[in-house]
């Protein structure tokens, strides 16, 4: 394939080679939570940071707010176990009893793991909505947004997210790749020089 410069860039025939690298997005206030295998699309960064949970009072046991708060605590073991379509039930009960950031932004990348884009895409929608300055919501409407060929749009959520958090290695990337769909090639190397200061990775795999 050729350059970066070209049409059809390198980069993306190399993110489908690497399916098995796990990148991070999820919500996880303890620990990392592998984020969706992502294939012929912008990879994540393994040094990008994830989003944490703020921790709140806990509501009584019998209360609706504690009722959504085990189900997406549920979703979240699916999510882990690799049991997608739990998870999105899970997830979807939790965020009719509470509407949450977090769980419309978790929905979403496990809608990705299905491959159901456009599901997926409502999900980070509404979790920009509760949300709007979430780096990790904009990025994940971002790879919905490039799995669907919506380019205009990816490439605006993805500046988004590369606004909201600057050093996102990943939305840089993701931005890049994006630029090139589009026949930008010259917005494309400004985030290729951009990468190589944040990831010298993601730029040799950006530059092709």
């Amino acid at each position: 394939r050729e350059s970066v410069t070209a049409n059809k860039p390198q980069a993306i025939d190399r993110t489908r080679e690497a399916r098995e690298t796990k990148p991070e997005s999820f919500v996880e206030p303890r620990s990392r939570v592998d984020q969706p295998k992502v294939s012929a699309e912008p990879k994540a960064s393994s040094t990008s940071s994830h989003v944490e949970v703020v921790e709140s009072p806990s509501p009584a046991e019998d209360s609706p707010q504690k009722v959504a708060y085990n189900l997406y605590e549920k979703g979240r073991a699916s999510l882990n176990g690799g049991d997608f379509d739990a998870a999105v039930g899970a997830f979807l009960m939790s965020v009719k009893l509470e509407p949450s950031a977090e769980v419309y932004l978790n929905l979403g990348f496990a809608y990705l793991q299905l491959d159901k884009n456009n599901d997926a895409s409502k999900a980070f929608h509404q979790s920009t909505k509760l949300d709007p300055d979430a780096a990790e919501a904009q990025y994940g409407l971002g790879l919905a947004s490039y799995r669907l060929k919506r380019f205009a749009d990816a490439r605006d959520a993805f500046k988004k997210a590369t606004v909201l958090e600057p050093r996102m290695a990943k939305a840089h990337y993701g931005l890049g790749v994006t630029y090139v769909e589009l026949g930008q090639p010259d917005a494309s190397v400004n985030e290729l020089r951009i990468l190589e200061r944040l990831d010298k990775n993601l730029a040799k795999q950006l530059s092709g």
